[in-house]
Parts: C-alpha cells; structure tokens; sequence
C-alpha cells in the first residue's frame, strides 16, 4: 500500500512549486502576448484601440493552457500508480469447471 508515496510526494511538490510559480509566469506571459499583440496592432493598419475580446480571449487561452499543461503532467506522473487489472483466478476457475451454469 505504500510503495507510491514517494511518487506521491513529488508529485504534491510539483503541484505545490507549480502553483507558487503559476502567478509569476501568467504575469510574464501576459506580457509577452500583450506585447506581441501591440507589435503587432502597429505595424498593421488598424489605428484603433485594442479589442478588449482579444486580449481577454489571449489572457483566458494563456491561463488554460498553464492549467492544462498542468493536469497533463499530474497525469502522466501519476499513471504507474494506476493499479492493473488484473484477472480474478478464482472466477475464472469456477467458469472453467466443467458442469458450471456460466457459458
């Protein structure tokens, strides 16, 4: 019962580091979007303002990515803690008897 623990506790000092970086990258990443985007908005021919949905559309995509990537992780780190299926012997036993009511 206790065999994962370890894989258990790095995995909860990932989370934790990953959720004590989250607010420092989002910030960072916000910025470089915005800052593309702005790059972007000048040097094409729209003199207008920014569009309020496609920075929120970038800030939400920005976040939901960090989020996923994060799950992916937790996922694939936590898959050999997964137990196997395995075969009940003693059913198929009972099923191979000869003379059993199961087909």
């Amino acid at each position: 019962m206790h065999e994962h623990r370890g894989l258990s506790i790095v995995i909860a000092l990932a989370s934790l580091g990953f959720f004590a970086m989250l607010a420092f990258v989002i910030v960072v990443a916000i910025w470089v979007t915005l800052s593309i985007y702005a790059l972007v908005k000048m040097v094409g021919s729209a003199p207008d303002s920014a569009s309020a949905v496609a920075v929120l559309t970038s800030v939400v995509l920005l976040v939901s990515a960090l989020v996923a990537g994060l799950a992916g992780g937790i996922t694939l780190l936590g898959r050999p803690m997964t137990p196997r299926k395995r075969e009940d012997r003693e059913a198929q036993a009972f099923v191979d008897r000869p003379g059993s009511s199961e087909p």
